[in-house]
């Protein structure tokens, strides 16, 4: 069987996004070509800006793209939506084909159909002016009422469209975040000024030892589609979550923590 060409499909991608910034293709393929593709929607008062991150395997296309979707106007449950309706409408129906194409030409047609739902204050042009993609690692030294403190972060980052994970080891609590610069702001504004946790009187308290071990721009690929909890059983798996573009975050921040036992 011949190996298919995968030349034509990206070069009318890049025929379609020329644009410094748009389109980005990953010359090494040994462990899967990376593409990274940004759609946007531009009206009168309202600007949305479409992450769109797929990664190939050598047997593209017998084995379908994984796809990932970012965006700071859009809402996480929007964007799963959208991801299902790719997986239903164009992978199923094109399984063993070549489908690039589709599911850009599908995503723009949606994307402009699309409604809004974010905060009213979202939409403010200022607001979003100087608001970039960020990544934030945050340490928290202890979580007494666990169900009620998580319960609160879930509902604060699904309202922030930010996505992550809330991860536990020993001792060890760290919450990795990503999303606007603007979105991370608000919520570290409301981890410490709202009562998430109790002290050891039991009286509910606000959270008093939250630190900001990193912020920065974040423009690889989203590596996460929604936010998660994970309960880590080893040091291993700690690392696990840190891999690829991460590894730099864990060996600067989470590595050099005292106290848990990480190591390299």
């Amino acid at each position: 069987m011949a190996t298919y060409d995968i030349c034509e499909e990206l070069e009318v991608l890049r025929s379609m996004y020329c644009l410094p910034g748009e389109l980005y293709i990953s010359e090494d393929s040994r462990n899967g070509r990376h593409i990274a593709l940004k759609l946007k929607k531009e009206e009168e008062k309202v600007r949305i800006v479409l992450d769109v991150k797929m990664v190939l395997s050598s047997s593209y296309p017998s084995i379908a793209p994984e796809i990932s979707l970012f965006s700071c106007e859009l809402s996480v449950k929007m964007l799963k939506s959208l991801r299902q309706e790719i997986t239903d409408v164009i992978i199923k129906e094109n399984l063993g084909s070549p489908v690039l194409l589709h599911i850009v030409t599908y995503l723009c047609e949606k994307l402009g159909e699309l409604p809004i739902e974010i905060e009213d204050r979202s939409l403010n042009p200022e607001i979003h002016k100087n608001s970039r993609n960020c990544i934030m690692l945050i340490h928290l030294d202890h979580m007494r009422a666990r169900t009620s403190y998580i319960k609160l972060i879930k509902k604060w980052t699904n309202e922030l469209n930010l996505c992550g994970r809330l991860i536990f080891f020993k001792r060890l609590i760290l919450l990795l975040l990503i999303g606007s610069s603007y979105h991370l702001k608000e919520y570290i504004i409301r981890n410490r000024r709202k009562n998430v946790d109790v002290d050891s009187r039991g009286q509910s308290c606000k959270e008093r030892m939250l630190s900001i071990l990193c912020e920065q721009p974040w423009d690889k690929q989203v590596i996460f589609h929604e936010f998660e909890v994970i309960d880590c059983e080893s040091n291993e798996e700690v690392k696990d979550i840190f891999g690829g573009d991460l590894q730099d975050i864990y060996h600067t921040y989470v590595n050099k923590l005292s106290g848990y036992g990480l190591k390299v």
